[in-house]
């Protein structure tokens, strides 16, 4: 083989792999998805003494929700509430009487919890 003919392939297979380089890095996509702005509320406790509480939020909304078992970490406890991020007044009400309060802040995709007695 003649010395030019080695220069036309290795000229060849160097743009054969810079093109395939280029074209391949096209081919990688990523995107990025947006997290929801919103923050988790757990009431946690004894759920044999609360099966259900009320949780009156900032004085104005409030709620039904179940009681989870203060001895599970969070990430077992099933019954979480979404809440907007930010700061909150928590009052949690059983059988009609105020159990707990709290202010809590809460940040996006956050698990606060309230513990009641």
């Amino acid at each position: 083989m003649k010395h030019w003919q080695k220069s036309v392939w290795i000229a060849l297979a160097a743009c054969a792999l810079i093109w395939s380089t280029v074209i391949g890095c096209g081919s990688v996509r990523t995107t990025s998805a947006g997290s929801e702005n919103v923050a988790y509320l757990q009431i946690a406790g004894d759920p044999w003494q609360y099966d259900k509480v009320t949780v009156v939020l900032d004085g104005k909304d409030s709620f039904e929700a179940k009681v989870n078992d203060s001895h599970q970490r969070a990430v077992k406890n099933e019954h979480s509430y979404k809440i907007a991020v930010g700061a909150h007044d928590i009052e949690v009400r059983y059988g009609g009487a105020v159990i707990t309060k709290k202010k809590i802040f809460a940040s996006a995709n956050q698990v606060k919890i309230v513990e009641v007695p």
